[in-house]
């Protein structure tokens, strides 16, 4: 899971301050969606001006985070390097690659 399982859960918004500075991540909070909805500009807020992350969820289940740009941008940077790495070792396995008319005849084009 992408943010952990030791994360506290706010069963409603006025706990997120008190679940937030007892967060062992000390930054990431799991919070309901209605409590989201409602406090979704604080929630965007905290996110973009001091880095904070929430998990929402939905039925006990995480569903979406609220993160700030700078995080955005390194998982952007992270999934670029995976893919080139995947990349690469899809070269290392077939260096010459493969000709685009049998491309072409695999996919019916």
């Amino acid at each position: 899971m992408l943010f952990g399982t030791d994360l506290p859960v706010c069963t409603n918004i006025e706990e997120y301050d008190v679940a937030e500075r007892k967060s062992k991540a000390g930054r990431t909070v799991r919070v309901p969606f209605t409590a989201a909805r409602a406090r979704l500009p604080e929630l965007v807020d905290r996110a973009r001006h001091r880095g904070e992350r929430t998990v929402i969820q939905r039925y006990g289940r995480d569903v979406a985070g609220i993160v700030s740009p700078e995080d955005v941008e390194l998982l952007e940077s992270l999934e670029d390097r995976l893919d080139l790495e995947a990349a690469r070792a899809a070269l290392r396995e077939d260096p010459k690659g493969t000709p685009w008319a049998t491309v072409k005849k695999r996919l019916g084009l």
